[in-house]
């Protein structure tokens, strides 16, 4: 297996290869999709994007929210974004920031997202479960967890009843797609000769308490 070096640092700031794959993902929507060149990734680019990251069998209803839930993970991550005519648009340091938090609050649904979003866009080697956090951040999971009810009581309060209730099939997908995914994962990084135990990262950001296999 080839040597991946993690998207966090250990105090969760975002390492060399995130910032890479960001940019290339922010280039690879600016540059495919209208409007084009703008330096800027407008409501519909960053559909786009969901429709990459988010698992084949809730891209739907995903896409039916996406400007609720971008909205409110905008406001709640600090992502820097630009109001123009096409509503606020996303900026190369605010997709940064977004896929640091996706990361951080949930590491498992990014891993498998981001690997989806990079076999449509081709930008690179497959990420590997090691690069992630072995946990959430506490803090972004219960920030994240109170965006979550913040979208879901104003689909309840709009009367989206059919989407609300796609809303907690999405929920059930996303569970169990990460659980495969760490499963599947977990397996690969064990019978790599370069993981920390501990951190299970390459190289070791735990100080190799438990030492490497």
């Amino acid at each position: 297996m080839a040597h991946q070096f993690p998207l966090l640092d250990h105090h969760y700031n975002s390492t060399e290869t995130l910032r890479s794959f960001s940019s290339a993902v922010f280039s690879y929507l600016d540059m495919r999709y209208e409007p084009k060149g703008t330096q800027l990734l407008e409501p519909e680019k960053m559909k786009v994007l969901l429709s990459f990251l988010a698992p084949k069998e809730i891209v739907q209803v995903s896409l039916k929210i996406s400007s609720l839930v971008f909205n409110a993970y905008f406001l709640a991550f600090h992502i820097e974004t630009v109001f123009t005519a096409h509503g606020p648009s996303v900026t190369q340091a605010g997709l940064l920031a977004y896929f640091r938090s996706e990361i951080m609050s949930h590491p498992n649904e990014a891993f498998a997202s981001f690997n989806k979003a990079n076999q449509v866009m081709q930008l690179g080697p497959p990420v590997v479960r090691s690069q992630f956090p072995t946990m959430a951040e506490p803090r972004s999971k219960e920030l994240s967890s109170y965006v979550d009810a913040s979208i879901a009581k104003t689909i309840k309060d709009m009367g989206w009843s059919s989407v609300a209730a796609q809303e907690e099939e999405l929920n059930a997908v996303k569970v169990r797609i990460a659980l495969e995914q760490r499963g599947r994962q977990a397996a690969l990084d064990l019978i790599s000769p370069s993981v920390c135990y501990s951190c299970r990262r390459y190289p070791c950001t735990c100080g190799g308490a438990l030492g490497l296999i």
